[in-house]
């Protein structure tokens, strides 16, 4: 599964400056979608989802391979 997600979305630039670059952008999109699928309807509600799941979302590979900020 994380194959085919660094395959379909791996190529998307990523516009931030290298010391904002906290979580990677894989991550940051996987857990955009879970959120959106999870009935977020905002940033805001997407950063609820990632903080109330974080615990979970930790037990499973991270795409980037970076810690959860």
């Amino acid at each position: 599964m994380k194959e085919v997600f660094r395959e379909s979305f791996g190529g998307v630039e990523n516009p931030r400056i290298e010391r904002s670059k906290k979580q990677g952008l894989l991550d940051i999109m996987a857990f955009g979608i879970m959120g959106i699928m999870a009935g977020a309807q905002g940033f805001e509600e997407i950063e609820d989802f990632g903080n109330s799941h974080k615990s979970w979302l930790q037990n499973y590979p991270i795409l980037d391979n970076r810690p959860l900020a």
